[in-house]
């Protein structure tokens, strides 16, 4: 079979699919990405191969949309009106995701759950598309705002909407998923997060109890003032608690923040799930590839939300008790010290976060998923040609 990814140009949005899409490529079928120009060299790094569906979209137009409602005070309007700046996003590339797609002739299309276009070009090719969830089930509100826009570009191409996906993938644990979502396939989260140099201390046992810092590779750079502000605080917290401190920031995003005092690693770009064993504590902003790496690391989590659906991830695992959760309004310089000692004294938390990991690890292995997604579409394609 030839599959087609489609995902934003974005490393929380393309990381989670390398496994998935490596699993693929393990059980002998061919892969294909779709991405903008400026994103393929990280889907190379990946060791996949790139289909440019876009030269005048980018990463900054996504990355703008996906944090500019970060600022409005009602959660689920900020997840609507993010919605709709994908939706015109994804409207703007249809008509080159159509060209793209019949081009590849792929079997199926694979899309991440904020990549719109994708799926109305697998529909209108009249071939199976499946939604690849990044751990905890999108809010439908982002779907609902991104059909709020997508209905004038689909008018201008003359094309219906999306037909519903083949098939549902999630990546976490029922106990932590919201509940009410859809039926679908279940599937092990694998962390992937790049490529780069481990240095030596990453895998040398601490001298020390150990916290990570990490605000994404967004809300660095695009977020606004909150990571800005959080950060030097959450260093100078985490020193006078005795701990020494991981920040997870990238080189390009790090600006005037003060690494060198003592105590203090800064890690740069590193895989997480390469970090986070070695950790009693992380602090991030409720990212998904963040959240659901530290998950399956067994790690208590503090996270500070900033935007859209990390709110909800936020409240996930706070409710199953490896987290707790502090909004924008919520972090004064006590509030956030409070919550930093709860979890690193209060054993609970450590105890939970290592049974979560336990859910995660026995979750069915991509491999397994390949195998029985390959299945079902061969067998829908036999029907298919037997019905004609």
């Amino acid at each position: 079979m030839r599959v087609l990814f489609s995902t934003a140009p974005l490393y929380g949005h393309f990381f989670p699919l390398v496994p998935f899409a490596w699993a693929w490529r393990s059980a002998g079928h061919e892969v294909l990405v779709s991405t903008t120009r400026d994103f393929a060299d990280t889907v190379i790094s990946a060791g996949l191969p790139p289909v440019v569906t876009a030269t005048d979209i980018g990463r900054d137009d996504y990355a703008r949309s996906a944090v500019r409602s970060s600022t409005l005070s009602d959660v689920d309007t900020a997840i609507r009106a993010s919605g709709r700046g994908w939706g015109e996003l994804a409207g703007r590339m249809i008509g080159n995701m159509i060209e793209a797609v019949d081009r590849c002739e792929p079997d199926l299309v694979i899309s991440e759950p904020c990549e719109f276009a994708g799926r109305i070009a697998a529909t209108q090719a009249g071939i199976p598309w499946i939604k690849h969830n990044w751990g905890l089930a999108v809010s439908p509100l982002f779907d609902i705002g991104a059909e709020e826009r997508l209905p004038e570009y689909r008018a201008v191409e003359g094309l219906a909407p999306a037909q519903p996906p083949a098939e549902v993938i999630y990546t976490c644990p029922a106990s932590v998923q919201h509940p009410g979502v859809s039926d679908g396939l279940t599937m092990r989260y694998l962390p992937y997060s790049g490529t780069a140099i481990l240095p030596d201390w990453v895998l040398s046992v601490p001298r020390k109890p150990r916290a990570c810092v990490t605000f994404g590779s967004l809300l660095p750079r695009y977020g606004g003032t909150g990571p800005r502000r959080l950060i030097p605080e959450l260093i100078d917290e985490l020193r006078e608690l005795g701990m020494e401190v991981v920040l997870a920031v990238d080189e390009r995003n790090l600006g005037s923040y003060e690494t060198s005092q003592a105590g203090v690693l800064h890690a740069g770009w590193l895989p997480l799930d390469q970090v986070l064993p070695r950790c009693d504590l992380v602090v991030h902003h409720g990212g998904s590839g963040t959240a659901m790496t530290a998950s399956t690391c067994g790690v208590p989590q503090l996270i500070l939300p900033q935007a859209t659906d990390q709110f909800g991830t936020a409240d996930r695992l706070a409710a199953r008790g490896v987290a707790l959760r502090l909004a924008p309004d919520e972090t004064s310089g006590t509030a956030v010290r409070d919550a930093l000692r709860t979890l690193i004294f209060e054993p609970a938390f450590a105890a939970e976060a290592r049974t979560l990991a336990d859910e995660y690890a026995r979750l069915v292995d991509p491999a397994s998923v390949v195998n029985t997604l390959a299945r079902r579409i061969t067998d829908r394609a036999e029907t298919s040609r037997c019905d004609h």
